[in-house]
């Protein structure tokens, strides 16, 4: 919900800040990478959004959230 309702860069700058703060909460998950990677691609950064999608198949190759953004 939060990456789906994030369009202007300030919405997005925020659902990454919030994304970051989960992660730090609950651990490295791929959804949360997956998810970043998603942001970083509206923001046009196409390199932080593959590197995001590298991380998020590391922890779980078989990600069906990271599978499709590829």
């Amino acid at each position: 919900l939060i990456v789906d309702a994030a369009r202007k860069p300030e919405d997005i700058d925020q659902a990454l800040a919030q994304l970051q703060q989960l992660q730090q909460k609950n651990g490295a998950r791929a959804t949360y990478h997956a998810l970043r990677a998603q942001l970083l691609e509206r923001k046009k950064d196409s390199a932080g959004a593959e590197a995001e999608l590298q991380k998020a198949l590391v922890l779980e190759p078989k990600s069906t959230l990271a599978n499709l953004i590829l």
